[in-house]
């Protein structure tokens, strides 16, 4: 009753005026129209950036290569949730594990080790919302059904593509998704309100509320709310190779030391839910000049997903529940910034699962200092950071259980950096930066860099050129577990390493960008990419010793097995082409269309690798594969915006990826399997009515050709999701 309580009171609350986002140039933009070519052609043409630079700049000329999803954009595309929006992006591929459950990932590099596939498959990609980092530090990577905002709560989504630690720090390897919220304009009351219900009982409302109670001060408020069902509910253990009904997985053979209770319900719980969520948020704005300014928020967010879990042979699917509370500060004065986030709350990764050492207490917080010099056509931006992320299982374990590790561990990191860049004849820029972090663990320095040029042959032509390195910061999990399993007749030990040297990616980029007609832009990049220091749990060492037992034969093998992460020596070698452009036909009709063209392979790697201190050899060849087609090698989309008789807004679009081959070593039978996932075509369509002002009605059809096929190794079939909506805004 409590999900629907929420989902009526923000029904209820739908008088309203929308929120209004600026720009970061400081011109109001109406982004609740159904025409989106309010603005002239040039002005939807030369939209700025800010994510690839930390300032204001045309995306046109940013030395990097870079996207930006505009509010327009995200509100006319109908899609539901954030890693949908991205399929509006170039360079990104989104593929469905349960409804409204994503697997998001920029340029791939996804599944290199196998059977690494847990939580989080993307650990590679920074996210971060309004210069906050949503990263977690457990096993990698985001959580996206935890983000706290909601597609009404987007001015911007902004994507770089390729490393960029060298400005924002560790994890940034493949690149940064960048989300920017809306700030009310000056009026004394704003507020939007958004509700659409459908098929699989979705319900999806969102409740802004903007407040500028005297000049240079203003506050907003926002609430979202979430619910999907899952397109099936049957699962897939390994062990059977078939999808069973929750109430036949007690007929599966499991471990002692992950107990089934009530035939695998309790392990299994609420088999129909896909994503359950609601959050709220507060934010304040204080402009005291152009050049003083003072932001604050504060939120929370509750949710729980399931989502495909590969790790074993015994557990297919997971369900994961979460609780954070979060605060941001961000302060500028003239070329000075200063940002301060907290995050802490609770998060279960295996509800229903008996100890399984993935409960945990976790706060994470992050605090930067900038200075931007500018002297003639030369801008330094030095500055320095601190990053601190705190797990503990302390709470949720004791001495009679098992856990990944014990107590509370701490993983830190701090950093300074400087960014240079300059103008040359008004025609050249020129980018250096440098960025040194120091790690707890491991007890090491690291440093990432980026060298960019960019020129200007004249106002319709750019040429772009990029090298950088970008590393990744290290895992609890990694780095910190300490696990034994001993039931009487194994024994099982895994230990991380505080030693692990940190996966680092080195890529060259070469880039164009071309305005052919004054309504016409095209995009080219050609990268190339190494990535090296994949780390995987390497057995050590194996013993098999004879034990007594009370029952004939009245003696039994015993085996122990020790596991560690280890570094293993392979490397990456990406190469692809992304091509983008954008065609605004007339001030009704824009048509955009990307895709990208990529290949990944890895190399060196050993088939054994001797542990001469054990004395023992173990093999991972086995479950990696060299030819590496778990990455799409072309996925891309076309999307078509009309906005007809002033009334109607009709917006399409299709994403497109080639076929895939995941692999994965099966624990209950160590072979290695191999699952192929066909190549998929995903249609969407909302057609939206203005009935009155800015109010709309509007249908939403997500998939609208029903394709079922599998988007994700042992995930839910995709079926269609058709929605009917209302936004108000008077």
């Amino acid at each position: 009753m409590k999900r629907f309580a929420i989902f009526f009171t923000i029904l209820v609350m739908t008088f309203c005026l929308i929120t209004v986002p600026k720009t970061s140039s400081g011109q109001n933009i109406d982004t609740t129209s159904s025409n989106l070519y309010d603005l002239d052609l040039e002005a939807l043409m030369n939209i700025d950036i800010f994510s690839v630079s930390k300032k204001a700049e045309s995306l046109f000329d940013a030395p990097l290569s870079a996207s930006v999803l505009t509010r327009e954009e995200i509100l006319n595309s109908g899609a539901i949730n954030i890693p949908e929006a991205l399929r509006l992006m170039p360079g990104v591929i989104v593929r469905e594990k349960t409804n409204g459950n994503y697997d998001v990932h920029i340029r791939g590099l996804d599944n290199i080790l196998g059977n690494k596939l847990n939580y989080s498959e993307n650990t590679m990609t920074l996210v971060m919302i309004d210069n906050r980092i949503v990263y977690s530090y457990f096993q990698g990577g985001t959580f996206w059904e935890t983000l706290p905002v909601s597609l009404n709560d987007i001015e911007r989504i902004e994507v770089v593509r390729g490393p960029a630690s060298a400005l924002y720090g560790p994890n940034a390897v493949t690149g940064v998704i960048h989300i920017i919220t809306t700030k009310p304009e000056s009026k004394p009351v704003t507020v939007n309100a958004d509700v659409q219900a459908g098929t699989l009982n979705s319900k999806i409302a969102s409740l802004a509320i903007g407040i500028n109670p005297v000049n240079k001060l203003r506050f907003l408020v926002s609430g979202n709310y979430q619910y999907l069902d899952r397109t099936q509910n049957t699962y897939y253990p390994f062990s059977v190779k078939r999808y069973l009904s929750r109430d036949s997985l007690g007929l599966i053979a499991t471990p002692p030391y992950f107990p089934l209770a009530d035939s695998g319900k309790s392990y299994y719980p609420d088999p129909e839910l896909a994503t359950d969520k609601y959050a709220a948020n507060f934010s304040a704005f204080y402009d005291v000049s152009e050049k003083i300014s003072f932001d604050f928020s504060a939120g929370m967010q509750n949710s729980k997903a399931q989502t495909v879990y590969i790790d074993n042979g015994i557990i297919p699917m997971n369900y994961r529940e979460s609780k954070t509370n979060y605060v941001n500060f961000q302060a500028k004065m003239v070329g000075l910034v200063a940002r301060f986030s907290y995050i802490q709350g609770e998060q279960d990764l295996f509800v229903g699962q008996k100890n399984p050492g993935f409960h945990y207490d976790m706060s994470q917080m992050d605090a930067v200092v900038e200075y931007d010099f500018k002297w003639k056509n030369l801008t330094l931006r030095p500055g320095f950071s601190y990053q601190n992320a705190d797990y503990d299982v302390g709470n949720y374990t004791d001495s009679s259980n098992f856990s990944y590790f014990s107590g509370a561990k701490k993983l830190s990191t701090i950093s300074g950096h400087l960014r240079a860049e300059y103008l040359l004849f008004n025609k050249l820029k020129l980018i250096a930066a440098l960025r040194s972090d120091k790690y707890n663990k491991p007890d090491d320095t690291y440093l990432s860099f980026q060298f960019a040029g960019s020129y200007k042959i004249d106002n319709n032509n750019l040429v772009r050129l990029v090298y950088s390195r970008a590393n990744q910061g290290p895992f609890t999990l990694d780095t910190y577990s300490s696990m034994i399993i001993d039931p009487g007749y194994f024994r099982f030990e895994l230990y991380g390493n505080e030693n692990l040297k940190l996966a680092t990616t080195d890529m060259f980029e070469f880039g164009t960008r071309n305005q052919l007609t004054g309504n016409f832009q095209t995009g080219l990049e050609a990268f190339f990419s190494v990535t090296k220091n994949f780390s995987l749990p390497m057995q050590y060492y194996y013993s098999a010793d004879t034990i007594p037992v009370p029952f004939p034969p009245f003696y039994a093998v015993k085996t122990t097995t020790k596991t560690r992460y280890e570094n293993i020596p392979l490397k990456a070698n990406q190469a692809g082409i992304t091509g983008n452009f954008d065609y605004i036909i007339n001030r009704n009709l824009r048509l955009k269309g990307f895709g990208t063209i990529q290949l990944t392979a890895l190399e060196d790697l050993n088939t054994k690798v001797n542990h001469a201190e054990y004395g023992y050899y173990t093999s991972y060849q086995s479950i990696i594969d060299l030819k590496h087609e778990a990455t799409p090698s072309f996925y891309g989309g076309l999307t078509l915006n009309y906005a007809a008789l002033e009334k109607f807004n009709i917006f399409g679009n299709v994403y497109y990826y080639s076929r895939q081959q995941f692999r994965y070593d099966d624990a209950s039978t160590r072979n290695v399997e191999t699952i192929e996932i066909d190549p998929k075509v995903i249609a969407d369509l909302k057609v939206s009515y203005k009935f009155w002002k800015n109010n709309t009605v509007y249908v939403n059809l997500r998939n609208f050709f029903n394709n079922t096929s599998r988007e994700f190794a042992f995930g839910d079939e995709g079926t269609g999701m058709y929605l009917a909506g209302l936004n108000f805004s008077f």
